[in-house]
């Protein structure tokens, strides 16, 4: 497997979550679901993209990246973004 910065990852974490205000696909696009990277503003499915964009941009290795989409406790699905670091986490 390839070396994975965990700094990294939690610095493209923090800078997409410091940098994007959260709104629905509804309220922005007038729809239920549009998946499209985060600019500024976006719901969980854009702050990932805009995650996976940052982390290909900054050569994490693509073969510790996965996109996950899980139920959770309120209306719809969530999406994130896992990068494994060298240590499993």
């Amino acid at each position: 497997m390839s070396k994975v910065d965990y700094d990294l990852i939690k610095e493209i974490n923090s800078d997409v979550n410091e940098n994007t205000i959260y709104i629905s696909d509804l309220a922005r696009y007038k729809r239920e679901e549009y998946w499209a990277v985060a600019k500024g503003f976006g719901d969980c499915e854009d702050y990932m993209l805009a995650k996976l964009h940052l982390a290909m941009e900054d050569g994490v290795p693509m073969d510790r990246v996965y996109i996950v989409v899980c139920g959770v406790n309120t209306p719809g699905d969530h999406a994130v973004l896992r990068i494994d670091d060298d240590e499993g986490q």
